[in-house]
Parts: C-alpha cells; structure tokens; sequence
C-alpha cells in the first residue's frame, strides 16, 4: 500500500518541486529524540536500531534531503524533504 502512495507521488513530482513525505505515528514507550538517531538505539528490542541511524547518514551524504523529528505527547513524526529530485532517482525497486 505505501509503494503505491509512493509511487503515484513521485510520478507527479518535478525536479523543482521537492518531495515531502511525512509519517507519523502513535507510540507506548518513552522515545528519546537525542538518542533515537544512534547506531544501534531502539525501543524495539535487540538487533534493531539501524533504520534511523542510517537515515541520517543519507542525510549528511546528500544536501538535497532533510529529514526532521517531532515528538509529541501522543505522536512520533518524521518528515522527509527531497529536493531536486531527478527522473533517475524517483526509480527504486521495492
């Protein structure tokens, strides 16, 4: 279902419109937003952690993507901007 989402966005994005792709969700346990980026962190058990991590290393290695976190009392948001996205990079294989 989110492939589909996706993938009807990035078929109507130019590369002088950014993508803007928002998720957010409820949670039950305490999120450190300091720590969540860790290698390794996660409220989810052992061997997890990795997804944000490498997150932010996309982040630093591209200019044209910002990735922010807000956390709220009931929610736990997470905003992607991509800019500049060319028609090779709206490719993926899911």
């Amino acid at each position: 279902m989110i492939n589909v989402i996706v993938e009807n966005v990035l078929k109507k994005t130019s590369e002088t419109s950014p993508l803007v792709l928002i998720v957010a969700n409820s949670y039950s346990k305490i999120v450190e937003e300091s720590a969540i980026y860790r290698e390794g962190e996660s409220s989810n058990g052992t061997f997890r952690g990795n997804g944000l991590y490498l997150i932010k290393q996309i982040e630093k290695n591209n200019p044209n993507i910002t990735i922010d976190t807000t956390i709220t009392e009931e929610l736990f948001i997470q905003e992607a901007n991509i800019n500049n996205l060319s028609e090779k990079e709206k490719t993926y294989d899911m």
